[in-house]
């Protein structure tokens, strides 16, 4: 849970920020806040049955049919949070803090990483009938984050190539 791990980093964040980057409201995050100082799992008992479902044992018909959605539909074994301090990192820098260019961009990346951990802990129950579309839109979400990934490493490139035929 995003929302955990920000107020476990220690970071003086405010509630509404935590809530913010996280997804949900004030409230919540004052409910995790709480559970945390008692010592208590972020996350309710109650809640838990729906957040992971490829963590619940198999069901029975799952058993039955190794081609049931939660067989087939498996977490992968990439963690798709991104750590609070990279995050924070990016909030504290002045470049993007102070214009709304910059803003929007760290709400953009909050968003996506919390709607990836999410869409993910769901992809078990969505109907056989929406998968082929949610597929497809995964990929080309996908790769547009590849192609800003390697229009920035080339412009890495570039200003490294350029620093070291000036030196």
């Amino acid at each position: 849970m995003i929302a955990a791990d920000l107020i476990r980093s220690g970071a003086k964040m405010s509630q509404r920020e935590i809530a913010r980057q996280s997804g949900i409201s004030t409230a919540t995050v004052r409910d995790v806040r709480c559970r945390l100082d008692r010592g208590d799992d972020p996350v309710p008992e109650a809640q838990k049955a729906h957040r992971t479902p490829h963590s619940l044992p198999p069901s029975p018909e799952s058993r039955e049919n190794p081609h049931a959605p939660s067989q087939l539909i498996q977490k992968r074994d990439y963690d798709a949070r991104v750590s609070p301090n990279t995050l924070q990192r990016l909030r504290n820098d002045p470049a993007l803090r102070l214009n709304d260019r910059g803003r929007t961009l760290i709400r953009g990346i909050v968003m996506s990483v919390s709607a990836v951990e999410q869409i993910d802990h769901m992809a078990a129950e969505l109907p056989h009938h929406c998968r082929i579309t949610v597929a497809e839109l995964a990929t080309d979400i996908g790769r547009a984050w590849a192609n800003l990934a390697d229009r920035l490493n080339e412009a890495i490139d570039a200003v490294n190539d350029d620093d070291q035929t000036a030196s």
